[in-house]
């Protein structure tokens, strides 16, 4: 259950205002903390499970600055609620050569050498960095798991590589003598040492097509006309989500097709296979299942807002979040959407928390 507000839980971010000094990047910097969410209920500390919360303090908000990145956050865990209140800063002061240079950029160098794209008898080897979006927002590449080796995609800041999505999460590899491809007639698959090639797109084939990695964190394979224009979006990776929903992500159904877009925990840190847990939306709200039994579900959408998660709204988010839920002959979905400079994920996690992490880059 979620545990309601109670006498003495903050209404906003202490910190708000708060001006700090830290060390980024070996230097000293002058931060500015603003609040992005308007109330949080402070519990206790939220560390997500293959690490992709760490080491943040309850006692307020951003009472610490992850070195390298231009946002701090404190987690608050609300039952099988998590969210990330966020702040942004402003760095007053410079740094010296002696101290060496201030690392606040949050999108890495791209150099010449990278690329977003896989054409027609291409193939990138697992040793290889493999696809870095345009902006180099998201990076594709192989892992190494205790249960096997894997295709994902991760935010290219994140020195975790913690994995948004999982191309064979259920078909782990063995060893790292493998590659990526998309063959002469449009299939893109995994080719390993260890048994058949594992294809991505199935049926969804056509000679003429690039699978690119977009900045949306899409992995979308599409084929073109003569003139280099789109033809179809043969294949892509957000109508095969695992544990994270990215803006421009749908889960709900294509009425037409059958498809289901749904979240799917990972087993455990060490094995992304699906989990104990689901996430789907039943058209009014997200409803959590635990081996398919109910769970635990956010209430309905309503005024921009959950009816069991308020903080989780456009308003008390500072506007960041557009919601949008759909019902038509041909699809029922939820999707969400940031402005521009806003990183954002919801993920599932395998103890049944569903976090959610919003970061603001100026």
């Amino acid at each position: 259950m979620l545990r309601p507000r109670v006498p003495g839980d903050p209404r906003g971010c202490q910190m708000d205002g708060r001006t700090i000094s830290t060390n980024i990047g070996g230097c000293r910097a002058i931060i500015t903390l603003r609040a992005v969410l308007t109330e949080i209920v402070v519990g206790d500390a939220a560390v997500r499970d293959r690490g992709r919360w760490r080491t943040w303090a309850m006692a307020g908000c951003c009472d610490n600055v992850r070195s390298g990145y231009e946002t701090c956050v404190t987690c608050i865990r609300m039952g099988r609620m998590v969210t990330c209140a966020m702040c942004h800063h402003e760095v007053r002061g410079t740094c010296s050569q002696e101290e060496g240079s201030l690392q606040l950029g949050v999108v890495p160098y791209i150099s010449s050498a990278q690329i977003d794209t896989i054409k027609p008898g291409e193939e990138l080897q697992f040793s290889e960095k493999l696809l870095v979006s345009a902006k180099g927002t998201f990076t594709l590449g192989f892992f190494s798991l205790e249960s096997g080796s894997y295709l994902g995609i991760w935010f290219t800041i994140d020195a975790q590589k913690e994995k948004v999505w999982v191309a064979n999460r259920d078909k782990p590899i063995s060893g790292t003598d493998a590659n990526l491809t998309l063959d002469a007639d449009g299939k893109l698959m995994i080719m390993h040492s260890g048994g058949d090639p594992i294809v991505l797109n199935s049926n969804q084939a056509a000679r003429n097509s690039t699978a690119t990695l977009l900045d949306s964190g899409n992995f979308v394979l599409e084929e073109f006309n003569s003139d280099r224009s789109v033809k179809e979006k043969l294949w892509e990776s957000f109508d095969n989500p695992t544990d994270t929903l990215l803006p421009g992500m749908k889960l709900g159904i294509n009425l037409k097709t059958g498809q289901n877009w749904s979240l799917a925990s990972w087993i455990n840190e060490q094995v992304p296979a699906p989990g104990t847990f689901t996430l789907e939306w039943n058209g009014t709200q997200f409803v959590m299942k635990r081996r398919g039994g109910t769970y635990w579900s956010s209430g309905t959408l309503k005024n921009r807002s959950f009816e069991f998660i308020p903080w989780l709204s456009f308003d008390t988010c500072n506007n960041i979040y557009c919601f949008n839920s759909v019902a038509n002959e041909n699809e029922i979905y939820f999707s969400y959407s940031v402005p521009d400079g806003v990183v954002s994920e919801w993920a599932l996690n395998s103890r049944g928390d569903f976090l959610t992490q919003t970061d603001l880059y100026l």
